[in-house]
């Protein structure tokens, strides 16, 4: 049994129950109290930046395909996080706003698919489904708990991974830590874990948050792992009394990348409308309150190694006023 498993359920580092006491209720109170949905900004309904259906990776290469959706090459080795390709959801219902870059079928080989949690955004069965068509022999690495549920909708090989255990994939080491979050689906409330990954190989190494609030994990990841690159949410914060607790926003986020000595590299934002913030807040605010910690703001299809970064997200002129 793992150290954050009691009575069945999974639990956050600090003790933090999530989603909470009234969840019920407090869902409720915010989806009759939401605000009309954000139009989508001009600067964010740019398509994508194509990308060619093989990548020649560099030795330490970060693609962001949307949302959470990472190709991490390193070291020959290429890895998938939270995939998603189009809609998400049951019968999809909640769009893709932007399209991804690259076409499921258009992937290079992926030698493994990290899934961080099981919410509809991060663990989308249809595109496991194709993928594990795709690609038989790729390991899914997965928290613990969701293996056996995985493992019912997949086939083998799915790997469980508690927090600071770790899987081997050639040169790559896919390391699991801790995330502050919770899980539904497949079997009731927190009764599969969550967590982030971190990405380690000889050229250097990246850490992807998955799903998280603001917590001393970030500490404790720094400890543990060096880090070249921070993979971190910057949307679906608000609004902030019913989300702080299990999503971070932009300034959150600035603080952990400098916690944790790493680039900053935001994701989960203008892919998917989920919270109330506009769909251009978080990378306003991200580059608003910067200062002089290093980030680099992809967009769908950008790509960055510590040597540079193409398809950086452009502002339109009128906001760089």
């Amino acid at each position: 049994m793992s150290d954050w498993q009691r009575d069945g359920r999974y639990h956050n580092l600090d003790g933090t129950r999530l989603p909470g006491p009234g969840a019920a209720g407090r869902l409720l109170k915010w989806k009759l109290g939401r605000r009309a949905p954000a139009t989508l900004d001009g600067s964010l309904n740019r398509p994508p930046r194509p990308l060619a259906p093989t990548l020649a990776p560099a030795p330490f290469q970060l693609t962001w395909l949307g949302h959470a959706t990472w190709l991490i090459q390193i070291d020959g080795v290429t890895a998938l996080t939270d995939p998603t390709f189009t809609g998400i959801g049951p019968a999809r219902a909640i769009k893709r706003l932007t399209p991804a870059p690259l076409a499921l079928a258009d992937l290079p080989p992926v030698d493994v698919v990290a899934v961080s949690h099981n919410h509809y955004d991060h663990c989308d069965l249809p595109s496991l489904r194709a993928l594990r068509a795709r690609f038989p022999d790729a390991p899914f690495l997965v928290p613990a708990g969701l293996d056996a549920w995985l493992r019912r909708k997949l086939g083998d090989p799915v790997i469980p991974l508690a927090w600071w255990t770790a899987h081997a994939v050639g040169p790559l080491t896919v390391h699991a830590v801790p995330a502050q979050h919770w899980s539904t689906r497949g079997g009731g409330t927190n009764t599969s874990h969550w967590c982030g990954y971190v990405f380690a190989g000889p050229a250097g190494s990246a850490y992807f948050a998955g799903d998280t609030g603001d917590g001393d994990h970030f500490d404790a990841i720094a400890a543990r792992h060096p880090l070249d690159a921070a993979l971190l949410p910057i949307g679906a914060y608000a609004p902030r009394w019913f989300m702080q607790p299990q999503h971070i926003g932009p300034w959150e986020a600035i603080a952990a990348a400098r916690t944790l000595r790493a680039h900053l590299l935001p994701m989960h934002w203008g892919t998917y409308k989920l919270t109330d913030e506009a769909l251009d807040e978080p990378p306003r605010l991200a580059r608003s309150l910067i200062e002089d910690h290093p980030m680099t703001l992809l967009r769908p299809g950008g790509t960055w190694t510590p040597q540079g970064a193409t398809g950086v997200f452009q502002w339109p002129d009128d906001l760089m006023e």
